[in-house]
């Protein structure tokens, strides 16, 4: 899996929004698939993540990318926090790789 797949947000449509049950593979990369620097909690952006999985965090506009489609990028993360699915450290990994794909740079 590389960076190309999930360098922008998926769109969610609204049943897997409201019922995220399923999001490993389609909205967060495989526990494998995912750089080692998340897997291990170095990337820097555990702090946020941990942040967006318990407190529903809404991106705004002057922090991502200018490519990153903002309304999905939030539904995507919200889904992924909200789901039962993957282990919290599978999660909070792969929103913290998400994070990193999609906020600029130089913020």
């Amino acid at each position: 899996m590389s960076d190309k797949q999930w360098k922008n947000p998926i769109i969610v449509d609204q049943v897997n929004y409201a019922f995220p049950a399923h999001v490993i593979g389609i909205l967060i990369p495989e526990w494998q698939d995912l750089p080692e620097q998340f897997r291990d909690g170095n990337s820097g952006f555990e702090e946020l993540a941990s942040h967006a999985c318990f407190n529903c965090v809404e991106l705004q506009p002057e922090v991502v990318r200018v490519d990153v489609d903002l309304s999905a990028a939030n539904r995507q993360l919200s889904a992924v926090s909200r789901s039962f699915e993957p282990k919290h450290q599978h999660k909070e990994a792969a929103l913290a790789y998400l994070l990193s794909l999609w906020l600029r740079e130089d913020i």
